[in-house]
């Protein structure tokens, strides 16, 4: 029974809700532990591919490959899955898989059951599966756990909580690539395996987020069903194009948003490389630019309108755009690791900028 007063339960944070607090705190190691995966693979698959620029770019190409090819294939039917499983169980046993599925890289590179570059593509497009089906359990378990008053700014908190610990991720990566290097003059395993320290924290994240959620009794069950309608999905995918094919705003604005994360996009797959053997940042470095491009996105999300809310907004949307060129083409231009840095971030917040308007210009 809750015997707080209705003004003092509306001041209150939604995370003052422990259900919900347990729940978000999941949400958070899950999340770190996805985009760490994205960092650290991104890491050893370079490392694996040899001493060819060719090789190694198209290495870390394959990983963000087999890490977004789930979501374009089985995308919109994951939620319809998921929807009608037990939500609890398909919590637990996604953080339980994606944990053993990382574990078994180190084993790999050890005892060799597997061409390694080919295992790490495979263990990365199961874990994007099973994220697929986590996420929609997440969202659908948020409105049995927090009144409807608190309902927005929980799902506020879920949609923070997954895009920002990508910058954590990436401060994660560097540090614990500052370990690593420093015990390989205790251990030659570090020396060789510099990536598995950060493979071991991932899979710890999984495992104390699934605790989490077997902890958290809450969440209510779901009656199994076979019955998924296919059709339906697939319909809506065909009427979502259509719509985008004949509005011309929204057609402008969905091409325009490509060229924004495209440009985000090329930092990002190709950035371990280039940091690697042009700048010899090391893992270290890389890590410090990923969370530079997400810190610069939020940043641009957050404070492009206010700043420049004199802006007409069309207009802001393609000068944000056109922007981003700009910090892209200086990283090309300036092989220098702080700059890169300053600079990534800036590219991040043309984005942020960019995506922040085109919603609104949709809203």
């Amino acid at each position: 029974m809750n015997f707080r007063s209705p003004s003092r339960e509306r001041r209150s944070s939604v995370l003052s809700i422990r259900p919900f607090r347990r729940l978000w705190i999941a949400t958070s190691l899950s999340s770190l532990g996805d985009w760490l995966s994205l960092v650290a693979l991104a890491s050893l698959a370079s490392a694996l591919a040899g001493s060819g620029a060719a090789a190694q770019y198209s290495a870390v190409g394959g990983v963000w490959l087999s890490s977004l090819l789930p979501a374009l294939v089985l995308g919109p039917l994951a939620g319809a899955v998921a929807d009608r499983l037990d939500r609890r169980v398909n919590m637990i046993v996604g953080d339980i898989l994606r944990a053993v599925l990382y574990l078994s890289i180190p084993l790999d590179l050890s005892i060799h059951f597997a061409n390694p570059l080919t295992w790490i593509y495979v263990v990365q497009f199961v874990a994007s599966c099973a994220s697929l089906f986590w996420g929609p359990a997440k969202d659908a378990s948020v409105p049995n756990l927090v009144p409807p008053g608190k309902l927005e700014e929980a799902n506020q908190y879920s949609l923070f909580t997954t895009y920002g610990t990508a910058p954590i991720a990436g401060i994660v990566f560097s540090l614990l690539s500052l370990v690593s290097r420093a015990l390989e003059g205790i251990s030659h395993y570090f020396t060789t395996n510099p990536v598995n320290l950060a493979l071991y924290f991932n899979a710890a994240t999984f495992v104390v987020s699934a605790l989490t959620i077997y902890a958290l009794h809450e969440i209510p069950k779901r009656q199994f069903s076979t019955h998924i309608s296919a059709p339906s999905v697939a319909k809506a995918i065909w009427e979502g194009w259509r719509f985008i094919g004949r509005t011309q705003v929204v057609r402008g604005l969905v091409i325009g948003m490509i060229g924004a994360f495209a440009a985000g996009g090329v930092v990002v797959g190709l950035g371990q490389p280039y940091i690697k053997n042009t700048l010899h940042g090391g893992n270290a470095g890389w890590g410090v630019v990923f969370a530079a491009i997400f810190v610069g996105l939020a940043g641009g999300m957050f404070l492009g309108l206010r700043i420049l809310n004199g802006f007409s907004r069309r207009r802001l949307f393609g000068l944000s755009i056109v922007s981003a060129a700009i910090p892209l083409a200086l990283i090309a231009l300036i092989p220098n690791l702080v700059v890169t840095v300053v600079l990534v971030a800036l590219l991040g917040a043309c984005a942020g900028v960019a995506y922040v308007t085109g919603y609104t210009i949709v809203g």
